[in-house]
């Protein structure tokens, strides 16, 4: 899925790629998109009044995705689907310079929250400088801001850049990199991440949530007590499920631990109140 306001390298982009086999547990997908602005800056005539309308016009993207998956090879009459849970998003403001990137690979086990917000500010009348005429604050240009949620069995990696929208000379005809953070995981384990790119500063009229209820989609992580030992101790899991490896499942239906932990149902099998069967 690609989502772009504008053509080319003008305002804000999303891209979002989905691929595996096995369990689809749980999906669900907000998407909104606008487009307010003609190529460099000027508002169309027809301009919609949401969200925040013609006093401070803007190309948006918004996006939420909740989602858990499992993975588990999936025979058919043509032959065996077998691969792990890929999940891949990419937003990019090109107003303010900054991409984020959230992928999942290998993931035997994904449960994800996402939602991410980002703006490009434009001129009320396509001739003054950005907030000059009283569309928007003075210096506003564009914000791109996300939540993110999740709890994997797999590989993770987590990024941002934020880089001058305008080539340098200097750098030879490069754009100037102000800042960038990667972090990159395998295992088990869990993220929670709150990321602010801002253009000079922001409208502040759009921000997602930063103090969510809960921990996310589906069950909630396992709770670690405080105190000396391993971070494995003291784990209470939800009614239904059970801690193995550090991690809450549920023995009826987990082809990694199917009716116990450590139990792995063979290739083609699935695992269905705590005994694997074949895919017919």
């Amino acid at each position: 899925m690609i989502i772009s306001p504008q053509t080319g390298f003008e305002a804000v982009k999303l891209a979002e790629k989905e691929s595996g086999s096995g369990n689809v547990i749980t999906e669900r997908t907000e998407l909104e998109a606008e487009r307010q602005l003609k190529r460099g800056g000027g508002v169309i005539d027809s301009t919609c009044p949401y969200p925040i309308g013609t006093a401070c016009p803007m190309d948006y993207i918004n996006f939420t995705k909740e989602a858990e998956f499992e993975y588990m090879p999936v025979s058919y009459q043509t032959g065996i689907y077998d691969q792990k849970w890929v999940e891949k998003l990419c937003v990019q403001n090109y107003k303010i310079g900054t991409v984020l990137t959230e992928m999942y690979t290998h993931a035997e086990h994904l449960q994800k929250n996402s939602e991410v917000k980002t703006r490009a500010y434009g001129n009320k009348a396509g001739t003054a400088p950005n907030g000059g005429d009283g569309s928007c604050p003075a210096c506003c240009t564009g914000v791109l801001e996300a939540n993110l949620n999740s709890n994997i069995i797999g590989v993770a990696h987590i990024g941002w850049i934020s880089r001058d929208p305008q080539a340098d000379n200097q750098l030879k005809g490069r754009h100037a990199e102000y800042g960038r953070s990667v972090e990159d995981r395998t295992g088990v384990f869990s993220i929670e991440k709150f990321i602010q790119l801002w253009g000079n500063t922001t409208c502040g009229a759009i921000s997602v949530d930063w103090l969510p209820c809960g921990g996310g989609s589906g069950a909630p992580a396992p709770s670690v007590g405080s105190g000396t030992g391993s971070p494995s101790t003291r784990i209470t899991c939800p009614d239904g499920m059970t801690e193995c490896n550090g991690q809450c499942v549920e023995l009826q239906n987990d082809p990694q631990n199917c009716g116990a932990c450590g139990k792995i149902c063979p290739p083609g099998e699935l695992c269905f109140n705590g005994q694997c069967f074949r895919i017919k």
